[in-house]
């Protein structure tokens, strides 16, 4: 009888067992993901531009040379113009006429041969553009 009540169970465990195989089988489950997948992200990196800061003693000494540099370009234009007005100021009405008359004329030639030089060509263009 221990060998019947055995076979019946053996029986039963192979039936059990291949009913699993076959549910699973028809399993609509997504699969998986492989160990690899997981790891990966679905949107790319985005590249981070790293700005590298220098030292703060650096930044202020930069920030004091530019303002400096400011400076002196604002003062050498004022004693440049000072200088021309009192160049005027100095000479007899008729000879100030004149002056202002070829100051006129210098600037209208220098601005037609600016854009001519402009026209002409790239590379030279750029020398006369500022």
């Amino acid at each position: 009888m221990n060998k019947l009540f055995y076979k019946k169970l053996l029986f039963f465990l192979l039936i059990f067992s291949f009913t699993l195989t076959v549910c699973e089988a028809q399993s609509f489950d997504r699969p998986r993901a492989h160990k690899l997948q997981k790891n990966v992200r679905k949107k790319p990196i985005k590249s981070k531009t790293i700005k590298v800061r220098e030292p703060r003693s650096r930044e202020k000494a930069k920030k004091k040379a530019e303002a400096t540099d400011r400076k002196n370009r604002r003062e050498y234009a004022k004693y440049v113009r000072d200088n021309q007005k009192r160049s005027l100021e100095i000479q007899t009405p008729v000879v100030r006429e004149r002056m202002k008359k070829n100051m006129k004329t210098a600037n209208a030639n220098y601005k037609a041969k600016r854009k001519m030089v402009a026209t002409t060509g790239k590379r030279s263009g750029k020398k006369y553009s500022r």
